[in-house]
């Protein structure tokens, strides 16, 4: 059991291992964005089967996603990242700490839906109940972006990382903008495409979180992150 254990160390570490001699990614928007895509796909193809595999016990999903942030915040802010020793390392500091901020960030989505139905019979009110709808889901998705990525990144307590991930949605429209047209837009056309867009199931979550934390990376140094 333990040299099982030992090889598979090894192996994700060496997969994950960052390259000495690699130029130094471009600062930011797309070019950076291209750049680690490029460069550490296989990173993001290994990230993305371990955060399903995560996902599997339901319970673990919050945590999971805080894995996946802290990987692709590292990669974002620094250029490299242990996959599998930042992932797991992560998982294990979250796992309770993830939940109350999944549960807050998922607790927009009830309202939302109530909206939604409530539509199908107001007449005249059933464009602003929808637009209600849509609102609260996005609300609640971004929140979840910003939230995720200071709980991954950020020493600070429940209550102070919702209550940022609050302000940021209003402090930061042209993050939260960026957010809802690319993620948002590759979600959805992911879904609409189905089944030709099956292969790209292989990073899909990572893909999503890599754009997530490219976009909110510049509001959490400008507003939250202090560089030391």
């Amino acid at each position: 059991m333990g040299k099982k254990t030992y090889f598979l160390d090894r192996f994700f570490k060496r997969q994950s291992a960052p390259v000495e001699d690699a130029a130094p990614p471009p600062e930011k928007g797309a070019a950076r964005f291209f750049f680690l895509l490029t460069t550490h796909l296989s990173k993001l193809f290994i990230l993305n089967m371990l955060f399903l595999v995560f996902c599997l016990p339901v319970i673990t999903i919050p945590a999971a996603v805080s894995g996946m942030n802290r990987v692709c915040m590292l990669l974002v802010r620094n250029g490299v990242s242990f996959v599998w020793t930042d992932f797991i390392t992560e998982v294990k500091a979250s796992f309770l700490k993830s939940i109350p901020v999944f549960i807050s960030c998922a607790a927009f989505i009830g309202p939302a839906y109530f909206c939604f139905i409530s539509s199908r019979n107001s007449g005249e009110l059933s464009f602003f109940l929808i637009s209600i709808s849509v609102f609260l889901f996005i609300m609640g998705l971004l929140i979840g972006c910003y939230a995720f990525a200071m709980l991954s990144m950020c020493s600070l307590r429940i209550r102070d990382i919702l209550k940022n991930a609050f302000l940021l949605f209003f402090l930061e429209p042209k993050a939260d903008l960026a957010l809802v047209l690319f993620v948002g837009v590759i979600a959805a056309a992911f879904i609409w495409l189905l089944p030709y867009t099956i292969p790209l199931a292989l990073i899909f979550f990572a893909l999503l979180s890599l754009i997530s934390s490219i976009i909110v990376n510049e509001p959490l140094k400008r507003r939250i992150i202090k560089e030391q």
